[in-house]
């Protein structure tokens, strides 16, 4: 076999003597000992074929970690790693001759030139450097003569932390850990060495002691000593969330360190109104201006219609191919790209009205549109970018679907849980049940352009037109998910309607398109009064997280009134590139999140406030 797997090299040495005395020119002099192979834990082997070793790229080897005790002092456990030369590709099973002319004396090894020089500076935040040793291989082995390196590091108390183990801790429990993150990673950065990937599997809690350990060093990076500590160092080790979640405060960084009080108790506003539509400009505009008009009214968030962005290509709905293609061209002409003057604009103007923003809007991305959604947070920062997941019957002529890392709905923030989804998704009991189980506690259900049951005819379903959805769907979802639920809506006057009908055709009437807005309360009851026909503004309401709780009490379907055990979502929220390209470096592909490459994550420019001006 030319390719065998790394489990197959270093097996069965369970119960095998390594007696390891490190040679006396080394920096370290460590005392002769013994170690007891007890366990393999894991195992990889780094391939190369002859024109790699030719030209310089190193020599293959497989590597492989054990438990192990030591056999003076059984009690004594600590991990092994084990280095071992193995043959070109395509020569594992040549001759002897030929495999021992590729013998090569030990490499440096990171792992261990790193563990060395933390145990010279005295660090006591990474388990100590118990032994070390250089070995060859005998006549019978896979490459004769080839070096076979031995690393031991003591098991320190504790256990590795997991994400989602800690991220269900409660408050206190988790900022404890944070605190002893901060004192022990600045103690590791000034002796200058940081594990090159560094995830909380790397951190090792001692829960009884409070002690804490760093590990991961088979892959470490050289850094300045005197680089100062910083709040992103929490985001590295995935302790706290990135800017993409505001549920930090003194986000100073860019990243954030404490999580805020979350805010109970404030207004909120969801838009009745007219798109620009068909001119990207106006709608921008628009926008800007219902930010501005929220924003004086005190709301802490305000909510847009789906594709609210140059409009609602309702028109799909009632005209042929042939009638469809002016309106199409002018459309995508005038969607939204998101690494755009408007949507920094839009940005712009949440971060001057210190309001959350969820935003509906056409989003052109290359050759294609998506029904795409941002949260904007109050700083101007987007901390959320999903698309509509798949787009419902006429409209799929239009937009594409989304992808896994666009399916992401709900924030948590410094107003609480927010979280927002497009049309029929508000219909999707899938979708319902994935925002139920993070625990979202304010919603955004953005609806379209939809008639009133009046042009209702048979076979169209009664879900098809605009009052079931405002009035029995939206609600639903607010009983369902025990969640106050702000429904947005597009209206439209007689010139709108112009504007959305080809020549030719019949202007229906824009009253019965009209006064479908919404906000509900966590019992599925309205807050606030039906808009009227000719009511074009903005909604108002005010929320009170704890209303929630006895909704809660009595069905909680993300908590006590479900069963895992019985029935479970698989969700996958990782994109499926239609290219991807190998990371020949750090293995497997490159992987750009699309929030990245769209540009919705570029910070924008600091204010003259900001900036100390």
């Amino acid at each position: 076999m030319d390719s065998p797997e790394a489990d197959e090299f270093l097996c069965d040495l369970e119960g095998t003597d390594v007696t390891l005395d490190p040679p006396s020119d080394l920096p370290l002099r460590l005392p002769r000992q013994t170690w007891v192979i007890d366990t393999k834990l894991s195992g990889r082997a780094s391939w190369m074929t002859q024109q790699d070793a030719d030209d310089g790229l190193g020599v293959p080897y497989a590597a492989a970690k054990f438990l192990c005790h030591c056999k003076e002092n059984p009690s004594k456990k600590a991990f092994m790693r084990i280095y071992l030369q193995i043959p070109v590709t395509g020569t594992q099973h040549r001759s002897r001759q030929l495999r021992r002319r590729q013998a090569s004396k030990p490499r440096p090894r990171r792992e261990l030139t790193t563990l060395e020089a933390l145990k010279i500076l005295e660090c006591d935040v990474v388990p100590d450097l118990l032994a070390y040793g250089d070995g060859e291989q005998g006549e019978d082995s896979l490459v004769p003569g080839g070096f076979i390196t031995y690393v031991v590091w003591d098991k320190v108390p504790g256990e590795p932390l997991h994400v989602k183990e800690f991220w269900e801790l409660d408050l206190a429990s988790r900022q404890a850990i944070r605190d002893k993150f901060r004192e022990a990673f600045s103690k590791l950065k000034k002796c200058g060495y940081l594990p090159v990937m560094p995830t909380m599997s790397k951190i090792i809690y001692d829960q009884g002691t409070g002690n804490m350990h760093f590990s991961g060093f088979s892959r470490a990076c050289r850094i300045d000593p005197n680089e100062e500590w910083q709040d992103s160092d929490y985001v590295l080790f995935d302790l706290a969330k990135s800017s993409k979640k505001t549920d930090w405060a003194k986000d100073t960084t860019g990243h954030s360190t404490l999580q805020a009080p979350v805010l109970k108790k404030y207004k909120v506003a969801a838009v009745n109104a007219e798109p620009g539509w068909f001119n990207l400009e106006e709608a921008t505009r628009r926008t800007i201006h219902w930010i501005d008009e929220a924003g004086k009214a005190g709301c802490k968030l305000i909510a847009f219609p789906e594709t609210w962005i140059p409009g609602y290509p309702f028109w799909a709905w009632a005209v042929n191919y042939q009638e469809s293609l002016p309106l199409l061209k002018k459309y995508r002409e005038n969607s939204l790209p998101s690494n755009s003057d408007e949507m920094r604009r839009i940005r712009e103007a949440a971060r001057a009205n210190k309001i959350f923003v969820s935003l509906g809007y056409s989003e052109v991305d290359l050759g294609s549109l998506y029904m795409a959604q941002v949260m904007i947070s109050p700083a101007g920062e987007v901390i959320n970018h999903r698309r509509k997941i798949k787009p419902t019957h006429v409209e799929k002529l239009i937009f594409g679907d989304g992808t896994g890392d666009t399916t992401e709905s709900v924030v948590e923030t410094e107003i609480g849980r927010i979280g927002h989804l497009n049309c029929w998704e508000n219909f999707n009991p899938f979708l319902k049940s994935y925002s139920v189980s993070l625990g979202e506690q304010v919603h955004v259900a953005a609806w379209p352009l939809l008639p009133g049951k009046e042009t209702l005819k048979y076979p169209d379903p009664a879900t098809n037109v605009a009052e079931p959805n405002a009035d029995r769907v939206t609600a639903e979802y607010a009983a369902e998910t025990g969640t106050f639920t702000l429904a947005p809506w597009h209206t439209i006057t007689a010139e709108g309607m112009k504007m959305n009908t080809p020549p030719g055709k019949e202007l229906l009437d824009p009253e019965i398109f009209n006064g479908f807005g919404r906000i509900y309360g966590p019992d599925g009851e309205k807050l606030v009064p039906d808009p009227a026909k000719d009511f074009h503004g903005l909604l108002f309401a005010d929320i009170d997280l704890d209303e929630i709780h006895l909704c809660k009490a009595l069905a909680d379907f993300g908590g006590h009134y479900m069963r895992p055990d019985l029935i479970r979502l698989l969700v996958d929220t990782n994109r499926k590139d239609l290219v991807v390209h190998e990371d020949r470096n750090n293995g497997g592909v490159v992987y750009t999140r699309t929030i990245d490459r769209v540009g919705l994550s570029t910070p924008l420019a600091p204010t003259a406030e900001s900036d100390g001006k």
